[in-house]
């Protein structure tokens, strides 16, 4: 089954978010905080593995906690490179470069069982709320929020993940 925990972090108004298939066993988090107590701790209660750990950006406002998870969990710490895919049990996940809260900015589209499920966009699109599009120096035209539009818009045009 797939499931998704969302891991609030108040004071920054973020949250990070642990995805698993729980029939599967395994498990990702996207965007961990430091604190990785509340990650370990989900997963011993759905009864995953952490596998493997994505930031969507370089974070100014906390420190990641994916080294403390790659210590602790064993968890996968490597780069998902936009355009390419990662499978962690039966899901399927999909980086996008989606400039506009920082240049490199990416975000993961995770699919289960071939249909798209959720987009993990970090300080773009944040739960509840729109982040600030920060960036303008080296966006395309200046405006950082224009950019993270337009790349969403023509990757549905084009069909998303196949």
């Amino acid at each position: 089954m797939y499931t998704v925990e969302a891991v609030p972090a108040s004071e920054l108004g973020n949250s990070s978010f642990l995805v698993a298939d729980t029939d599967r066993g395994v498990g990702f988090v996207v965007d961990p905080l430091r604190d990785i107590e509340r990650y370990v701790q989900l997963a011993s209660k759905l009864n995953i593995k952490l596998t493997h750990s994505l930031d969507t950006h370089l974070h100014n406002d906390f420190v990641s906690g994916r080294r403390e998870l790659a210590a602790e969990a064993g968890a996968n710490i490597d780069e998902l490179e936009p355009g390419h895919d990662l499978t962690i049990g039966s899901l399927t996940v999909h980086a996008i470069h989606t400039p506009g809260h920082t240049p490199e900015h990416k975000s993961y589209l995770v699919t289960a069982g071939g249909k798209p499920r959720d987009l993990f966009s970090g300080g773009a699109v944040m739960l509840g709320a729109i982040a600030q599009q920060i960036y303008q120096k080296h966006s395309i035209d200046g405006n950082g929020a224009k950019d993270f539009s337009s790349v969403i818009l023509q990757y549905m045009r084009e069909g998303g993940a196949k």
